[in-house]
């Protein structure tokens, strides 16, 4: 019956800690969560999002321009 009451009491504890530790963290990110620093986390990640696209976009092109130089090859052969 002790075993089953420390368990308890542990898990309190440590649910009480917890959840503690959870609203400092939602309190500080509140703070800030400002109009600025929404709009540079939007603009990063069009940012990030517009350089991965031209990326995949040139990769493409470069394996098209492979394969169409391989076929123009072994057609000539």
């Amino acid at each position: 019956m002790l075993t089953r009451m420390r368990w308890f009491f542990y898990g309190a504890i440590s649910t009480i800690g917890a959840t503690a530790y959870v609203v400092v963290k939602v309190r500080k990110m509140r703070e800030r969560l400002t109009p600025e620093t929404v709009a540079r986390a939007s603009a990063l990640g069009v940012a990030n999002l517009m350089e991965f696209t031209g990326r995949r976009l040139a990769g493409d092109r470069a394996r098209r321009i492979q394969v169409l130089q391989a076929s123009d090859e072994r057609s000539h052969t």
